[in-house]
Parts: C-alpha cells; sequence; structure tokens
C-alpha cells in the first residue's frame, strides 16, 4: 500500500521556523510549482509519526528537491513534505492545493493555525 503524508508549515507572516525557500502567495499569484521549495524526507520503515517528524532536531534529514515537480512512482515507503508559505496580503486568500497522482491511497495534511496543528486525512479513507 503506498502512503503520502503531506506536511504543511505554514508561515503566516515572515516568520518560519525552518530556514529554506518560503513560497510567497499574493492576490497576483495564479500558480505556484512548488517543486524546489519543498524538503523531503523518505520514511523507509513507514513507522514515523507527526510528532517525530516536525521536532526541530529532526529537520535536518529532510532534503531540498532540485525538481520543479516531485515524482516517485510507486513506492511502499511513506514520503514527508514540508514548506513554508506567506501570504503578503493582509486579507485572507484561499487557495488549492493540487496533488497531481490519482493513485494514492491516502494523504495526511497538517497546518499550523494559531500555535495549533490540525490534520486532514484525505484518499481512500
Amino acid at each position: 500500500m503506498f502512503r503520502l503524508f503531506l506536511v504543511l508549515i505554514f508561515a503566516i507572516f515572515n516568520i518560519s521556523i525552518f530556514s529554506h525557500e518560503t513560497i510567497i502567495l499574493n492576490s497576483n499569484t495564479q500558480t505556484v510549482l512548488m517543486g524546489k521549495s519543498v524538503y523531503i524526507y523518505e520514511d523507509r520503515f513507514n513507522a514515523l509519526d507527526f510528532q517525530t517528524i516536525s521536532h526541530p532536531d529532526f529537520q535536518k534529514n529532510f532534503i531540498l528537491s532540485q525538481s520543479d515537480t516531485i515524482n516517485y512512482s510507486y513506492s511502499p515507503h511513506a514520503y514527508w513534505f514540508r514548506f513554508d508559505i506567506e501570504n503578503e496580503d493582509f486579507q485572507t486568500l484561499n487557495w488549492l492545493l493540487e496533488i497531481g497522482y490519482s493513485h494514492l491511497d491516502s494523504i495526511e495534511f497538517y497546518f499550523e493555525k494559531d500555535n495549533v496543528w490540525t490534520k486532514k486525512k484525505y484518499g481512500d479513507l
């Protein structure tokens, strides 16, 4: 069973707990290819949880993607993706995150708002 875990570290203001490329969004943004702004960790044993993967000491294990698009084809491993998004506008904007691979069994999406982490599950539930 192929599992994909998606981690979103959401930076509303210009504050980031990790130092890397931030995806900038504003009212003029149409489309963003996120590939080269995403850090990836391959969990070969499918054993890690969000608390472990999000710990500051674990962040050195993530590797910055070198591709505009991310494609791992079929794999029995879990993948963790980490990226920051900054909204430059003062107003709330609605955005769509498209995962362009229809054969994924499940996606767990984590986001932070007001210092509270929320998990959303998508896929074959």
